[in-house]
């Protein structure tokens, strides 16, 4: 979630701008604790979000959120 933080402050956006995100875990019991670290860097209304359990992911992570932000008008014409 950092490296999102990162990409985002790059765009002029944040994680209030997130309107859709996907969210692949290795181990659907563990899903209680990725719902609490990824309800924390948002706020109501939060974003869509789809959960998805899945075999194995890249360099061997257990998480990976992929995520879709709206740009402010504003910030896209900066």
């Amino acid at each position: 979630m950092f490296s999102a933080d990162v990409d985002c402050s790059r765009s002029a956006c944040g994680f209030k701008h997130v309107v859709q995100s996907r969210v692949f875990v290795t181990n659907m019991g563990h899903f209680d604790e990725v719902n609490g670290v990824y309800a924390s860097y948002f706020e109501d209304p939060l974003p869509t979000r789809t959960c998805v359990g899945v075999t194995g992911l890249a360099g061997g992570a257990d998480v990976e959120v992929d995520m879709i932000a709206w740009i402010p008008p504003r910030a896209a014409a900066s």
